[in-house]
């Protein structure tokens, strides 16, 4: 489904690019080009990056320990910073 219609960009894009990595909305902002322009696909945008990143809390790729393990990928999306609505 299309999450974002300024820059097409589906949820599928959007998963992946999680699953790449990105952990933040300024991350996939950057990635994908969506929450940039209208800033109607923000919430959604915010929605499947916190289901995202919850569903792989429970074992890490990076260390193979609980996600709470404070490993580099855990650390940084420990900060809920980057993951503002703001359209800038």
């Amino acid at each position: 489904m299309y999450i974002c219609l300024c820059e097409p960009v589906t949820d599928k894009q959007l998963r992946s690019a999680i699953l790449e990595g990105a952990s933040t909305i300024r991350e996939l902002r950057q990635k994908l080009g969506v929450v940039k322009q209208c800033g109607r696909c923000a919430k959604a945008t915010l929605a499947i990056l916190e289901e995202t990143l919850s569903e792989g809390e429970s074992h890490c790729d990076s260390c193979g320990n609980a996600a709470t393990c404070g490993c580099a990928p855990h650390a940084a999306t420990a900060h809920s910073s980057g993951n503002e609505l703001a359209v800038i």
